[in-house]
């Protein structure tokens, strides 16, 4: 069977049905769909819904659909608690997409002369924005060196009925490709889909050299190769069951006005001069569903991209630092690494590898094994009880990381900071800390103790 987002869908209705919810009230798509989104977070919810009436499309909404660990765990065809080793072998043993016959995605297709992108839900999440987004398109492309395929995802604000402005990180894969395009004066043939199972989103969003095509990694998880066709219009590829997608060129020399968008680290990124996607066929599914994830710092755009940081930034440093025990991402470009140290300087070592190996590394906090990062107090314990000022900080400044950081000023330039908070020189050198025997918890039950 084929895994996309419908059989996803099919399968949270069946097994989770509280976690899916529908919308038939006709909804602004300015404002009103994130406020909705809004609302349920304030009360700590963060189920899939779709929106079956939005103002001005045809095209059913749905968001949400990675806004949990534990979603996009079932996803994977796993558990919480397995989900990174599940992540790990997939990396570790891809499965190349495979080209097939059979494309839903291209049951409908719109020629150019008819391509209106106004027809998609023109949704703005936050007053602040510049216009309406397209904020789940996935941006398929080849390397026109070498033919190798990336997939990423891109921001794309709507400018008229077939231009998009696109922001793309420098550095990064399609960045490169780009470039390498247009220093020949050369579009850069594209496919944007819409739609995706959970574990498209999460392979894709895997940090790897360039030689991965990241659609492999979403082939490992599942297990099976991602069905791909070609597109009916510009040279690159599309996931055969995706619900849309743009046929799309990348054009050199052009820059126009992109922004301001508010990203997931809550603030607003400002307008800019930005790279423009021409849409050349808009081909689709029949009764697709458009999907979207909401801007800023909601729960769908800091969880999705974590887990994979997470396994890339473990490898990573477990290249330096061995005894790395777990890393976690606990909010926007601040991440919290465990290791059971065994030798001075290895603190350290954790903290360059994780500021080195990925651009959402802004802040490293470094920890001994016995702390658990995903309990923020303990980690702020350790950095008061563990940490000497004048030598467990490090600062690097003026290095690349993320352009969407509001204290760049020129963008893509930060400082870095890192904080070794293990115990000196070693934990087993370390004063003792209080305990109570694990015996004595376990006889405690609470429910029955204040009965």
């Amino acid at each position: 069977m084929v895994e996309d987002l419908r059989s996803f869908i099919k399968y949270i209705k069946t097994h989770h049905p509280d976690d899916f919810l529908e919308v038939n009230k006709l909804i602004n798509p300015k404002l009103e769909l994130s406020a909705v989104i809004t609302k349920l977070e304030e009360q700590r919810r963060t189920p899939i819904v779709l929106f079956n009436n939005i103002k001005g499309t045809e095209f059913p909404t749905i968001v949400n659909v990675n806004a949990s660990r534990k979603r996009i765990a079932a996803g994977m065809k796993t558990d919480l608690n397995k989900m990174r080793e599940k992540y790990l072998v997939a990396v570790n043993n891809p499965i190349q997409p495979k080209y097939t016959s059979s494309a839903p995605v291209q049951d409908i297709i719109i020629k150019e002369s008819e391509v209106d992108l106004f027809k998609l839900p023109q949704l703005i999440f936050h007053k602040e924005e510049g216009g309406a987004y397209i904020s789940a398109g996935i941006v398929t492309a080849k390397d026109p060196e070498t033919g190798i395929r990336n997939s990423s995802y891109n921001r794309l604000m709507i400018q008229n009925k077939n231009h998009l402005g696109i922001y793309m990180t420098k550095g990064r894969h399609l960045w490169e490709y780009y470039t390498r395009a247009e220093a020949k004066n050369e579009a850069l043939p594209i496919s944007i889909h819409i739609g995706s199972h959970p574990a498209w989103s999460s392979g894709i969003l895997f940090t790897g050299e360039f030689e991965v095509d990241e659609l492999s990694i979403a082939g490992g998880i599942l297990g099976q190769a991602i069905p791909i066709v070609k597109c009916k219009t510009v040279d690159a590829d599309v996931p055969a069951y995706s619900e849309i997608c743009l046929e799309a060129e990348l054009l050199p020399k052009i820059r126009e006005d992109e922004g301001p968008f508010i990203e997931f680290t809550g603030y607003t990124i400002g307008k800019g001069k930005r790279e423009v996607v021409k849409v050349k066929s808009i081909t689709h599914r029949k009764n697709a569903i458009y999907q979207t994830i909401l801007s800023g710092a909601h729960y769908e755009h800091l969880v999705l991209g974590t887990v994979p940081m997470e396994v890339n930034l473990l490898n990573k440093i477990k290249n330096h630092v061995p005894t790395v025990q777990d890393v976690h991402f606990p909010t926007a470009m601040t991440v919290f690494v465990s290791i059971k140290k065994k030798a001075e300087g290895q603190g350290k070592s954790a903290i360059l590898a994780a500021l080195g190996s990925e651009f959402y590394s802004k802040n490293v906090v470094v920890v001994d094994h016995d702390i658990n990062i995903r309990d923020p107090r303990q980690v702020w314990w350790a950095i008061g009880t563990r940490v000497r000022s004048d030598q467990d900080i490090v600062i690097v400044p003026d290095v690349r990381g993320s352009g969407i950081d509001p204290t760049t000023t020129t963008e893509g330039i930060i400082t870095k900071l890192g904080i070794d908070a293990t115990a000196n020189p070693t934990l087993d050198k370390y004063p003792p800390v209080g305990t109570i025997p694990k015996e004595i918890l376990d006889k405690i039950d609470l429910t029955k103790l204040f009965e």
